[in-house]
């Protein structure tokens, strides 16, 4: 992993705003589709090895299901949420979308990406 931290840190709006993005308004840059393009492949021609997958699968140990659940409840609350030090509108529509996709894309560092990949292929194929 990447620096010892796991980058999937999405919550069930954000991956329903991926979801959106995808199907509906078909931006470039979607992180599932950018991680299939960058580094499934690799995952797939050396894939993590069980014990690594063990690890990952057990998100209540990890930290992953509390960093989720942090931004899922800030989310909820209203409180703004930054991205780049600045704050992001509510998911509500096409335009708010487009604000959210172009400071995650800062984040889609190719580590980064790699380290959702392993997530990805850990929790789809063990």
């Amino acid at each position: 992993m990447a620096k010892g931290k796991l980058f999937f840190w999405y919550g069930p709006r954000v991956l329903a705003a991926h979801k959106i993005n995808y199907s509906k308004y078909n931006y470039e840059g979607d992180f599932f589709l950018k991680i299939y393009e960058t580094s499934w492949q690799e995952i797939l021609g050396n894939p993590p090895e069980a014990t690594t997958c063990v690890c990952l699968r057990d998100t209540r140990a990890n930290g992953i299901k509390a960093a989720v659940e942090w931004v899922a409840k800030h989310y909820e609350t209203g409180t703004p949420i930054t991205l780049l030090n600045r704050p992001i509108p509510k998911l509500t529509d096409a335009h708010a979308w487009s604000v959210w996709k172009q400071r995650l894309l800062h984040y889609y560092t190719p580590a980064a990406l790699h380290d959702a990949a392993v997530y990805l292929y850990c929790a789809t194929h063990h």
